[in-house]
């Protein structure tokens, strides 16, 4: 009740009220979270962003559409305020899709079961989703009071690959339509280089670490050690190129200005000791500039990390990863057992691996990556952009 009320005076305070009137769009962005990657994909002037988070919220939109249809949507069918708001507005643009990027909105799962009738609800994967298991976790150990993961609701999803079809149908999640196509963010990424004409030098870095989504693991999961447990590949990581002299290069999942920016740095400063951390830092790349992190997977050999959505998207260019859950939550685990992926504890076998992987000939490398298929993600072609655009117009 009381982060309700807070919400309230926030929006009383921040939000303008807005006249919407002859706003009709072919789509409606819904949530402003992504907008960076969706108004890329939808013709210029064809879309309305809907701000659904209460921070984002600078307009709040009238008209005697949106109030008559609010009224009945909050006392006839029962909606909350908030959701019978969201379901008013989207009534007034009359859309003839409401896409999101963000695909665990639970807000998203809420409208789309509701107005799934009325217009095509798309949400397109945006990470490696690791939700499912973890909100199964946290009800099994009381962190929260209900299984989230039962609120899944998507009546078409566009996946990276076959993989997400086979673990929805596996947890009872409710997807109408699958479609693979891969990653949205890598065919921008490569666009956007290409377009750019980058000079990228191939095998310019032979290890590339990806930072993870770091967190305070003991607490939010209330397992001991579990934070050290899932910073040893950095660790491991940063020892063997320190042993074997290697490029080395390491990218911050977000630039110095984001807020989330300190947590990372907090999570590797608590978990590496002084000299470690000293290397991570002299060796990063912060995301100063577009597609970062993407120019520093296409330019490594080896792209290390425990669940990052990178290493699927290097997969997805045929390239080499090694991933290790050294934790002992398995909801961490690489989706499927492959040569990528390192079970065994211990830095003498994270060597072994690492040596293996950068020794290993194209040619046993290309049968790996038929094995695979494009089971975990669909492989990277420079047509998908165009495509995806085709089908959503």
């Amino acid at each position: 009740m009381i982060k309700k009320i807070r919400i309230f005076i926030y929006i009383l305070l921040n939000v303008k009220f807005h006249i919407l009137k002859n706003v009709k769009k072919k789509y409606v962005i819904f949530d402003k979270e992504g907008i960076d990657y969706t108004t890329k994909i939808l013709p210029d002037n064809s879309y309305f962003i809907l701000e659904t988070r209460p921070h984002d919220l600078k307009k709040f939109y009238i008209s005697q559409k949106i109030l008559l249809n609010f009224l009945k949507n909050y006392f006839i069918k029962k909606k909350n305020l908030f959701n019978s708001y969201l379901i008013s507005v989207i009534e007034e643009v009359n859309p003839k899709i409401v896409i999101t990027i963000i695909d665990n909105s639970l807000k998203f799962f809420e409208i789309s079961r509701s107005l799934e009738k009325n217009y095509k609800f798309i949400a397109i994967q945006n990470s490696a989703r690791y939700d499912i298991l973890r909100y199964k976790f946290e009800y099994k150990k009381k962190i929260r009071e209900s299984d989230l993961s039962k609120n899944f609701y998507l009546p078409n999803f566009y996946s990276f690959g076959d993989y997400e079809r086979d673990h929805y149908l596996k947890n009872n999640i409710y997807v109408k339509n699958f479609s693979k196509i891969g990653s949205l963010k890598l065919m921008l990424a490569m666009k956007y280089l290409k377009d750019k004409q980058e000079k990228l030098i191939s095998e310019k870095y032979d290890i590339c670490l990806l930072s993870d989504d770091a967190e305070d693991f003991n607490k939010n999961f209330k397992e001991k050690n579990l934070e050290s447990e899932y910073a040893l590949i950095a660790k491991y990581t940063i020892q063997y190129a320190k042993k074997y002299n290697k490029k080395f290069i390491f990218s911050w999942k977000r630039d110095k200005a984001n807020t989330d920016h300190q947590k990372e740095y907090n999570f590797y400063k608590r978990n590496l000791s002084d000299q470690e951390f000293d290397y991570l830092l002299n060796n990063a790349i912060y995301k100063e500039e577009p597609y970062h992190s993407y120019k520093a997977i296409i330019q490594s050999k080896i792209v290390i990390g425990v669940s990052t959505t990178m290493l699927r998207e290097k997969l997805s260019l045929k390239g080499k990863i090694l991933t290790c859950n050294y934790t002992s939550l398995s909801l961490f685990n690489f989706p499927i057992d492959s040569i990528f992926v390192l079970k065994r504890y211990g830095y003498d076998n994270f060597e072994k691996k690492i040596n293996f992987l950068l020794n290993m000939n194209s040619e046993d490398h290309k049968k790996e990556l038929e094995n695979l298929g494009e089971y975990i993600i669909k492989y990277y072609n420079e047509n998908d952009l165009d495509e995806l655009k085709k089908i959503l117009n």
